[in-house]
């Protein structure tokens, strides 16, 4: 009779015998290649956002090979001594055009100044009955001349600080009129006025007359243009004029000389009249 204990042995290792046979293999090695790396590579598993990490970049970096070596020393490799020197300083754009010297300086330039070579002219003023309601006087440069008719005359000049004006039949109290009810423009100081009248004074007693309005005038124009210098001519005359009439010009010269300010008579070779013996010719305008 068979032991119990060893029947229940053998039917314990027969029962489990075959379910060691049937349990299959939990792991299974990945087949390599003749190489010795693996034929394929496992997806990494997913993190918990649903996102797979990225993978990492095993590639080697590309070696550097001649033509890349020759672009970069190109590149690092300074600029040849007469390339610099042209380049300048600066590296300007390349559509950017250096503005010329001539060109800065004529950018530079004050447009309200006068042009060179501009003309200017007398400014001669109508011949009118009413003088002293009719005339008027603007200052617009430094130096000003008034006077009689004589000095329309006087060529066209370059001098942009000089203004002329000329009334024609004008006498000094006329000029005293003008200058009493003149305005300035472009707030401008005169520095010199010349007072160029008297050839129309010529029939007018002097003393009486003549030397009073010319003192007249100096002062007006002392008092209207503080800062300027007064200036009054010797009035040149023709010799066939009259003798009372040469005779009170020549005491209105003494009295000018003596107690004024005065410009020198032009000399007798350089003076030429016309026909009425009273107006200035183009010549002698031209020397003034």
């Amino acid at each position: 009779m068979d032991n119990p204990c060893r029947v229940l042995r053998n039917r314990r290792q027969t029962i489990e015998s075959p379910q060691r046979e049937k349990q299959p293999t939990t792991s299974c090695p990945i087949p390599r290649p003749r190489g010795g790396k693996p034929t394929a590579q496992r997806e990494p598993a997913a993190t918990q956002d649903g996102n797979r990490p990225r993978r990492r970049d095993t590639t080697p970096p590309a070696t550097e090979g001649p033509v890349t070596r020759s672009v970069t020393s190109a590149r690092q490799r300074p600029p040849p001594r007469e390339q610099a020197e042209e380049a300048g300083p600066s590296r300007a754009a390349p559509n950017s055009v250096t503005p010329h010297r001539d060109e800065e300086e004529e950018n530079s330039i004050d447009h309200h100044a006068d042009p060179p070579g501009q003309q200017f002219r007398v400014t001669r003023h109508a011949n009118t009955q009413r003088k002293i309601r009719d005339w008027k006087l603007e200052v617009r440069k430094k130096h000003l001349v008034i006077g009689d008719s004589n000095l329309s005359s006087i060529p066209p000049h370059g001098n942009s600080d000089l203004q002329i004006d000329c009334y024609p039949g004008g006498h000094f109290r006329h000029g005293q009129a003008l200058m009493e009810k003149a305005w300035m423009t472009e707030n401008v100081v005169v520095e010199k006025v010349i007072l160029s009248f008297g050839i129309n004074s010529r029939s007018n007693k002097c003393k009486e007359t003549t030397i009073k309005n010319l003192q007249a005038a100096i002062r007006t124009a002392k008092k209207k243009f503080p800062y300027a210098e007064v200036w009054v001519p010797l009035i040149n005359f023709s010799e066939n004029l009259p003798e009372e009439e040469k005779e009170n010009l020549t005491a209105l010269n003494n009295h000018i000389e003596r107690n004024m300010q005065h410009l020198p008579p032009l000399p007798p070779s350089r003076f030429r009249v016309r026909a009425d013996d009273i107006h200035w010719t183009t010549g002698t305008g031209s020397t003034l």
